[in-house]
């Protein structure tokens, strides 16, 4: 997701929390998002990649964006569209050494293939 898409989709957000005026309805938008954060972190293995500051685990995303959602939601959703674009490498050597990791799913593969082995992504336009 680009930053421009990421900020707007939280405009949006917040002018429906408005709309709604209820405490209760934006309670249950931040604990559902960060609920859904902390999953998707997970499952993105955002732990294997290289970006500086933000959480890494799937827990800290949760209680961060519990505590601040206005700045870290938009966050993740930037951070994980560049690793989706595979313009965050993994943290490491080079793709070679250490095997790729597929942009879709987070999955390691071996340094010489063009698949990978849980999604079928193609692993191609991940810069070597």
């Amino acid at each position: 997701m680009k930053t421009w898409q990421a900020i707007l989709l939280t405009i949006g957000i917040l002018f429906l929390m408005l709309i709604v005026n209820n405490s209760q309805f934006a309670g249950l938008i931040v604990i559902a998002s960060g609920i859904i954060i902390a999953i998707d972190a997970d499952k993105t293995a955002m732990k294997k990649y290289n970006y500086k500051f933000w959480p890494k685990r799937g827990v800290v995303w949760l209680i961060c964006v519990w505590l601040f959602w206005i700045v870290c939601f938009p966050a993740y959703l930037i951070i994980r569209g560049k690793i989706k674009a595979g313009q965050i490498p993994p943290i490491g050597g080079s793709e070679k050494e250490k095997g790729l990791f597929c942009p879709n799913c987070g999955t390691e593969n071996t340094g010489d293939a063009k698949f990978c082995s849980k999604c079928g992504k193609g692993l191609s336009n991940i810069p070597q």
